[in-house]
Formats: structure tokens, sequence, C-alpha cells
């Protein structure tokens, strides 16, 4: 029998767990990226706030710390798809009751992007209510990440409780911050909102990053669990 071993992995960190396989080069990229852009967003959204100001309207849509469309929510946005997108990978890697497992977050995921570019939760508490909204959203995602807990661990999924912890994070960000930001909204003062929202906004960028990169990460397990190498005799 002829067996051909498997190529050596040129990343020695590609070791099941490394912290260091979590974050890539290109993350801390990206995570610069994101630290410039907030960064930005909110000296120009003070700057406006406070003297006026001399902006297109179409700059200051772009620049804006929550505007729908803006590049600050832009930014997470495209991070969340990225993650449905690793997801997708992980279910096509994957078969039997693991692919039905990765399924059910490529689903997660696509919602939190379609929520967050279209700014659903802030809708919907202009219609039901903050404290409504944030009771239906709460028990939602902790239904939902108790299923998605139970079924990774009953079904042996690689990295499944990472990428549900993970969830859990990005959720409880959207969550806590935005409610934070409300109670600072309400005390009138600008500067503060602005610098709440941009946090809020930051923070939540942060955490979606952090979702992308262990979904990838449970993603790759899959592939590599299902190449198994025949050992040359």
């Amino acid at each position: 029998m002829t067996c051909h071993p498997p190529p050596l992995r040129r990343d020695v960190r590609a070791v099941p767990g490394a912290p260091a396989q979590l974050v890539p080069r290109w993350a801390v990229g990206v995570a610069a990226l994101g630290v410039l852009l907030f960064a930005t967003s909110l000296a120009t959204t003070l700057a406006c706030t406070r003297a006026g100001c001399d902006l297109p309207a179409a700059a200051r849509t772009a620049l804006g710390t929550d505007t729908i469309g803006g590049l600050p929510r832009l930014f997470t946005t495209v991070l969340l798809a990225l993650t449905a997108g690793s997801a997708l990978r992980g279910t096509l890697a994957a078969s039997g009751a693991v692919r039905r497992w990765w399924v059910g977050v490529v689903a997660v995921g696509a919602a939190l992007c379609w929520a967050k570019l279209t700014s659903e939760h802030s809708v919907l508490e202009n219609e039901d209510g903050r404290s409504v909204v944030l009771l239906a959203a709460t028990a939602g995602s902790v239904a939902v990440a108790v299923l998605l807990w139970r079924t990774a661990a009953r079904w042996s999924v690689p990295g499944g409780p990472a990428v549900v912890l993970a969830l859990l994070a990005d959720t409880a960000a959207a969550l806590g911050l935005d409610q934070l930001t409300q109670e600072v909204a309400g005390t009138g003062h600008q500067g503060l909102t602005v610098v709440a929202t941009t946090l809020e906004e930051g923070g939540e960028a942060s955490t979606a990053l952090v979702l992308l990169l262990v979904v990838r990460w449970a993603a790759h397990r899959v592939r590599r669990d299902r190449s198994p190498s025949v050992p040359c005799r």
C-alpha cells in the first residue's frame, strides 16, 4: 500500500488549544484598524457635538459612532459576517450531528450580523420598550447558549464550548453596554453620551473579533480531525 504522509505544518503553533493560535497576525492588524477607526469616530463626533460641524452630511454619517451605514457599525457587521462564513466552513467540513451543530452556529452568526446591520435591537426598543426587549433578548440568548452547550458536549463537537462562551461574551457586550449607554444618555450630557456610545460600539467590535477568532479555530479543528493521516511503513 502506498501512503502519503501529511504535509508538515508551517505554523508550529498549530497545537490544539494553543493560545497563540487564536491570535494570528492579521487579527492584530484588524484590531489596530478598529482602534484607529473608533478613535477617529470619537474625535470627529465630539468635535461636531461641541462646536458644530463643517463636515458634509455623508462624512458625518460615515464616521458616526452609532449611525446605521457608518463605518464603526459596518466594521463590527463585517466581523460578524466573517464569523458566519467561518461557521459555514465548519459545517461543510463536519458530518452527522456535528454538522447540525455548526448549522446552528451559522444561524446565530447570521442573526447577529443582521441585527447589527439593521440596528434591530434599537427598533424593537422603540416599539416595545427597553425592559421588555432586554428581558426577551437575554432569555433567548441564554436558551440558545444552553442548547448549543449541551449539544456540543453530547456530540463531542471540537471547540464547541469555546464557541458558546464567545457567543455569550458577544451577546453580553451588546446588551450590557447598550444599557450602560442608555443610562448615560439619560443624564443629558452630550459629550459623555458620545464617549459611552463609542465604548459600546468598540466593545461590541472587540467581542466580535474574539468570536471570529474562536469560530475560525474551532472550524479548523473540525477540518483537521476529518483529515486522518495514514502511517507509512
